[in-house]
C-alpha cells in the first residue's frame, strides 16, 4: 500500500502505529468487522510491515542487520581517513533499494564487497541510502526523512500556570509504502479503513493536523528471497512466550527498542521491548504477539512481518 504524506507525523510510521490506526478506524466503522480484523492479526493470518520510503518508482527497505566478517585488506585501507569515513557511512546506512536489498538477502555481501561496489560506481551511497546507479531518484528528489522537536505548552487549570515541553515529530518529503500479507476480505477492510484515515489522519495528534495521508495506490510485489536460511524483519516484533527459547538459542543480529507511553485516554502503557526492522534471526518462521494493554482498548502489534534471507 502506497501512502502520500500531506503533513508531518507525531510518531514513527511503523507497524505498531499502522495497525493501531487501521484498527481504530475499523472499530469506528463496524465493531463486528473490527473483531474479524483483530483476530486475523492475532493469529498471524494478517501481517503488517512498517512503512518505508518510495522514491519515484524505487522501493527502499531497511538495511539488513548482520555482522560483517573481518576483512584484512579493507582493514589496511581504513588507515586512510577517506576510506575510514566511507566504511563508517556504510555501517550507518538506513535504507537500501529493492535491488540492493534482494542481493543482500541472497548473497550476504561482506563490508569489503559493499565498499568495492560503491567505489566502482555500481552502487551509490547518499543520504544514508544505498542503491544502484540507475536508481537516481534519491538525488533528484532530495530525499529526506527528518526527526525534529516541536514546542508544546501545557496549562495548569488549578494554578493557571503554563509549562513548555518538547515532543518529537517526523517529516517525510517522499511517499511511503507498507506491506500486508492477508486475505482478500481483510484487505478490503484495510482499504476502507485507510479511506477514513485520509479524512481523519493517522497516529496521534491527528485532531491538530498531524498524520494526514492519501492512499495513492495498492500493488502486489514479489521479492526475490532465498528458499531457506534465516529471516529479516520488516516490522517491529515482540516474541510470544513459546518463541523466547528459540530466539535465545538461534544465531541473530538485531536492534531493540523500548515502547511505552500513554493511550489517548491517559492510560499508562508499560514498557515493552521490540526487535526493530532489519533484525536477523536464523529461524524458519516466527509469529510474535499482539499485546493487549490492560483496562484499555489498545493493542501493540508485535506480530512479525519477515522475509527469508540467507
Amino acid at each position: 500500500m502506497i501512502l502520500s504524506p500531506e503533513s508531518n507525523f507525531m510518531a514513527e510510521v511503523d507497524s505498531i502505529k499502522i495497525f493501531g490506526s487501521i484498527a481504530s478506524a475499523i472499530s469506528e466503522l463496524d465493531r463486528d468487522k473490527f473483531n474479524e480484523f483483530y483476530n486475523s492479526v492475532k493469529t498471524g493470518e494478517t501481517r503488517i510491515s512498517s512503512s518505508f520510503p518510495l522514491i519515484k518508482d524505487t522501493l527502499f527497505f531497511p538495511m539488513p542487520i548482520y555482522q560483517f566478517e573481518y576483512d584484512k585488506d579493507l582493514s589496511e585501507k581504513s588507515e586512510d581517513i577517506k576510506v575510514f569515513a566511507k566504511i563508517k557511512d556504510i555501517k550507518n546506512t538506513r535504507f537500501v533499494s529493492q535491488s540492493v536489498f534482494e542481493e543482500m538477502l541472497n548473497s550476504k555481501p561482506g563490508l569489503g564487497d559493499i565498499f568495492e561496489k560503491i567505489e566502482s560506481g555500481e552502487w551509490k551511497l547518499d543520504k544514508r541510502c544505498l542503491y544502484i546507479d540507475e536508481e537516481s531518484g534519491v538525488e533528484e528528489r532530495n530525499f529526506l526523512i527528518k526527526r525534529y522537536e516541536i514546542t508544546k505548552n501545557v496549562l495548569n487549570r488549578y494554578t493557571y500556570g503554563s509549562t513548555i515541553f518538547y515532543s518529537q515529530a517526523y517529516f517525510y518529503n517522499c511517499d511511503l509504502f507498507f506491506l500486508v500479507k492477508t486475505s482478500r476480505d481483510i484487505l478490503k477492510l484495510i482499504k476502507t479503513a485507510i479511506k477514513l484515515l485520509e479524512d481523519r489522519g493517522m497516529s496521534q495528534d491527528f485532531s491538530i493536523g498531524f498524520g494526514k495521508v492519501m492512499l495513492r495506490d495498492i500493488k502486489e510485489i514479489e521479492l526475490n528471497e532465498p528458499c531457506s536460511g534465516g529471516m529479516t524483519l520488516l516490522s517491529k516484533y515482540h516474541p510470544a512466550e513459546d518463541e523466547m527459547r528459540l530466539i535465545k538459542s538461534c544465531d541473530k543480529y538485531y536492534q531493540i527498542k523500548e515502547i511505552k507511553g500513554f493511550t489517548k485516554n491517559g492510560f499508562h502503557i508499560p514498557p515493552y521491548i521490540f526487535f526493530e526492522e532489519g533484525s536477523y534471526f536464523k529461524l524458519n518462521k516466527v509469529k510474535g504477539k499482539l499485546i493487549d494493554i490492560a483496562d484499555t482498548r489498545t493493542s501493540l502489534n508485535g506480530i512479525a512481518y519477515y522475509i527469508k534471507s540467507r
